[in-house]
């Protein structure tokens, strides 16, 4: 049997969609920004044995399969929700106490107009990060308003590079 080089494909994630049909993107062993995707992940969410990860994004999209390798790589312990809806993300965060989580701008408006929520049912939540398109100003505003305790994160990149590469911290977002 041959070797396996770092170059050999080694995995095959669907990139968003957002210009057109989804595509998949295949990338090698070693692909460089596997390591800067994970030390994206790291810096922008608290990932420890002492948070609880609430893990709904699909495996098959580079920010679903790094944050939940992030997570379990720092035994973060975590909670599924199987395909994400407004309604059972709520619950599972109270239930749960969830501190972290990775949501699209999309995601966040549904949570916020869903008949169920109260800025209590996620209290729990320590950071939200988001990324996966821009956030509409009126949106973060609705957010900020609603949940001002929750520091967010949000996040750049793109499947080709194996997800987000720069985060901008909830201090950064304060200075712009």
């Amino acid at each position: 049997a041959r070797e396996r080089g770092g170059d050999d494909p080694s995995m095959l994630m669907c990139a968003g969609g957002t210009a057109g049909l989804p595509k998949g993107v295949v990338t090698g062993r070693r692909a460089p920004g596997r390591k800067l995707a994970h030390r994206g992940m790291v810096g922008g969410l608290a990932f420890s044995d002492q948070a609880i990860y609430l893990h709904h994004m699909p495996m098959f999209h580079a920010t679903g399969l790094n944050s939940g390798r992030s997570a379990s790589a720092f035994g973060t312990e975590g909670t599924v929700v199987p395909g994400f809806e407004p309604g059972a993300f709520l619950q599972a965060v109270e239930k749960h106490r969830v501190t972290e989580t990775v949501l699209v701008p999309t995601m966040i408006a549904m949570v916020l107009a869903h008949p169920e929520y109260q800025p209590e049912r996620i209290a729990s939540l320590k950071r939200i990060g988001y990324g996966g398109m821009a956030m509409p100003h009126a949106l973060l505003e609705r957010l900020r308003l609603s949940a001002p305790d929750i520091p967010l994160l949000q996040g750049y990149g793109m499947t080709e590079a194996c997800a987000a590469l720069p985060f901008l911290t909830a201090d950064d977002a304060e200075r712009v």
